[in-house]
C-alpha cells in the first residue's frame, strides 16, 4: 500500500485493492442519499446501509464513521458498476416507532 488511508478493500481478480485506487479511475457524478445506521461498540461505532447490503464500516467517531460510511458507499456502488449489477435505488423511507416496556 502506498501510506493513504482508507475505508475499505475490494477484491477483484488483482487481488484486494484499496478503495481510492479504485475510484480515481472514474469520476462520481451523481449524488445520492442513502440512510445509514450508526451503532455503537465497545470502543468506536460501526455503521451500515440497509440498502446496501454488506456496504458497512467503523470508525472511532460517529463523525469518522459517517465519513467512512460515505467513502464505502462510493467503494460499493463502483464495485457494483464494474460488476454489471444494478445499483440499488435508496429507500426514503425511515421512521421510529415508540412502544411501552413492561
Amino acid at each position: 500500500m502506498d501510506g493513504r488511508s482508507f475505508a475499505a478493500l475490494r477484491m477483484t481478480s488483482r487481488g484486494a485493492v484499496p478503495f481510492y485506487t479504485l475510484l480515481e479511475r472514474t469520476s462520481i457524478r451523481t449524488i445520492v442519499r442513502y440512510a445509514i445506521v450508526i451503532e455503537k461498540a465497545d470502543e468506536n461505532y460501526s455503521a451500515y446501509v440497509p440498502d446496501l447490503p454488506g456496504c458497512v464500516s467503523t470508525g472511532r467517531t460517529v463523525e469518522e464513521v459517517k465519513q467512512n460510511i460515505a467513502e464505502a458507499i462510493q467503494f460499493h456502488i463502483q464495485g457494483l458498476i464494474e460488476d454489471g449489477d444494478p445499483i440499488p435505488p435508496p429507500n426514503p423511507l425511515s421512521d421510529y416507532v415508540e412502544t411501552k416496556v413492561a
